[in-house]
């Protein structure tokens, strides 16, 4: 189908009900190929398997009354995370990384996603060295700290982290080559995940809030989830510099909102307390060109990020960027402690119609690193919206109290709070909270 695309407001959601199916569909392809190599049966008894992985208990507790009366005033979730590796003597792997969540205070919160499915093999060709993965996998392109512009490849998993540190798992064909002169990777994505977002109980979400049923996920596509996207990425060292050029073509990670048809009374007497009013997703076609930097000088760390994308209304081509850097500063008052100092400048020429948290802010950060036997340290940062005036702040604490536990305390609140114009965040202005997160490693 073919969709006019409207003006957006905020950021989107989705399932993952195929994964089992195709988890099952890559694992074969993955035999095959090794049946490929050499005969099946002594291949298979040749696999050694490696398991590790976490189980971690994270509870928050919200510090205002939410906007909703059926949103709770803490949250509370279990996730299990594991890793299994079967290995062989050619070098030959297949990884399986589930990833499991169960909570009461938000149903979308209770989910369960491969983050990794993939079966890999890899050779030399003359001076070149060559990877390739096939399956369900993450790829992580970036440097800078408060977001990653180019990080385009996995959809983000805002229903497990509000802040978008978390990714779903994404089919795909991977072909890296590297050699001297750089590493080129190219990626086919035969599958569109939509963005997971909170549910209508959870906190951190929009108001109205943002539909995940199958039939408010449109696609201006008429292939829909099934269209298959390209991307690839060129990156080298020179010197103190190191760089990658990427290219992408195909669906938006990003969807486009609209309300269901709701009028604005409509809008103001109801969208608080019941799902009538929501948002629809739209997902268009885009094309984008990435540009990662890092500059290393000594104990500085110049770091910047700029993409150009066309495919998003109104103004179709669009520029972003993320520029700054990072500064270290070791034996912290004559002791064994260090001191990294963040500063970042975060700017979108689409500003109100930006499809992310970040049209125009500057992001400050500290991250103080006791280096003990602990692993002890202290993070604070803060981001303060050039445009809106609005500041938050954001407080972590980390420590290892044995060698299988850690705890994390996290703080979030506003230090100004935002104002009606700021749509992006004055939905979430009662959504200040203090969490602790206890993690086993096993």
């Amino acid at each position: 189908m073919s969709v006019t695309l409207p003006k957006l407001v905020f950021v989107g959601y989705g399932k993952t009900l195929w994964l089992s199916v195709i988890f099952l569909r890559l694992f074969a392809a993955g035999l095959v190929i090794i049946c490929a190599f050499s005969a099946c049966a002594d291949e298979l008894r040749s696999w050694d398997m490696e398991t590790w992985g976490t189980v971690a208990t994270k509870g928050r507790v919200f510090l205002d009354k939410p906007l909703n009366r059926q949103q709770s005033s803490h949250h509370a979730e279990l996730i299990f995370e594991s890793t299994v590796h079967w290995e062989n003597s050619s070098g030959n792997s297949f990884t399986f990384r589930p990833h499991i969540r169960a909570g009461r205070s938000d149903a979308n919160v209770a989910a369960a996603d491969v983050r990794e499915a993939y079966f890999l093999t890899f050779g030399n060709a003359e001076k070149f060295e060559w990877e390739f993965r096939l399956g369900i996998d993450q790829v992580f392109w970036g440097t800078t700290e408060s977001t990653n512009l180019v990080n385009i490849v996995n959809q983000t998993d805002f229903a497990a982290d509000p802040f978008g540190d978390e990714r779903l798992g994404q089919p795909m064909v991977h072909g890296t080559i590297a050699g001297d002169y750089g590493i080129l990777s190219l990626l086919v994505l035969p599958y569109h995940r939509p963005r997971t977002f909170p549910g209508f109980e959870g906190r951190f979400r929009t108001h109205p809030w943002i539909s995940d049923r199958s039939s408010d996920i449109l696609y201006e596509h008429p292939d829909g989830k099934r269209h298959v996207d390209f991307a690839a990425r060129y990156g080298t060292s020179i010197g103190f510099l190191d760089f990658g050029i990427s290219i992408f073509e195909g669906t938006a990670r990003e969807p486009l909102l609209v309300l269901n048809g709701c009028t604005e009374q409509q809008i103001l007497s109801s969208y608080l307390q019941d799902k009538t009013c929501r948002f629809q997703q739209i997902y268009n076609q885009i094309e984008q060109g990435g540009l990662d930097i890092q500059v290393t000088l000594g104990d500085f760390l110049g770091k910047m990020e700029v993409v150009r994308r066309n495919g998003f209304p109104p103004t179709g081509y669009y520029n972003a960027f993320v520029v700054g850097g990072e500064y270290a500063l070791y034996n912290v008052f004559e002791s064994d402690a260090d001191l990294t100092l963040f500063s970042e400048w975060i700017h979108d020429e689409r500003r109100e119609n930006a499809t992310n948290t970040f049209q125009n802010d500057l992001f400050m950060a500290a991250r103080y690193n006791l280096n003990d036997v602990s692993d002890t340290s202290f993070t604070v940062s803060v981001i303060d919206d050039l445009d809106y005036s609005t500041r938050s702040l954001n407080l972590l604490f980390e420590r290892r109290l044995t060698d299988s536990v850690s705890i994390d305390i996290e703080s979030f609140l506003f230090l100004k709070p935002p104002e009606q114009e700021d749509q992006i965040y004055f939905p979430l202005r009662d959504d200040a909270f203090l969490g602790i997160n206890l993690v086993y490693g096993f």
